[in-house]
Formats: C-alpha cells, structure tokens, sequence
C-alpha cells in the first residue's frame, strides 16, 4: 500500500518585531522539504533560525535571511524545530508542507 500525503497551508508572524517565534508543531514526512515563504504584504526582512536565539541574531551563519515574497525549501522533521523574527511586527511567513495520512 502506497502512503498517501495532504498538503498543510500555514502562516505565522512575529507579534513583537526582535521576539523570535517558533513556527506550529507539524510532523514532516521523511524526504519531504517544508517550502517557508515571506508574506507579500511584509515591509521588513523575515530571519530564520534553528533557535529562537539564532533567529534574533544578526545577520550570520546561523539564521536565513527572507524578503518580501522570498522563500526557502528545508527538509526538517518537523516545523517547530525552526523560529523566525521579524524586523516588523505582525509580518511572518506563509509555510507550505505535506503530511502523512497513515
């Protein structure tokens, strides 16, 4: 029997700008990438981290750099392992992803 996937259509933001926020707990198959897009409607630079630390960083080799509309493509077992911060409150990110239906 073949396993089935769905796909899963999220958004989060950051309530206050330099406040990292973890991204909602959702499981991600195995070989699956979860696609993390920049709000269109964002002003400000969108940074992704593994920690809520790296996220509020600045700009390194430890956090992801997104503009409006920008996206990035991570294969992670799941979207809580990754936070995003925001240069301007209330932006965030759109998140595109596939779930097991087993």
């Amino acid at each position: 029997m073949t396993n089935v996937n769905t796909p899963a259509f999220l958004t989060s933001t950051v309530a206050v700008a330099g406040t990292a926020t973890q991204l909602p707990n959702q499981r991600i198959p195995d070989g699956i990438a979860v696609l993390i897009r920049a709000l269109r409607t964002n002003t400000g630079i969108i940074k992704i981290g593994n920690s809520a630390a790296n996220a509020q960083a600045a700009e390194s080799g430890n956090n992801f750099t997104l503009l409006q509309g920008q996206s990035i493509a991570l294969q992670v077992n799941n979207t809580q392992t990754l936070f995003i911060d925001a240069s301007v409150a209330g932006e965030g990110v759109s998140i595109v992803l596939e779930q097991d239906l087993a």
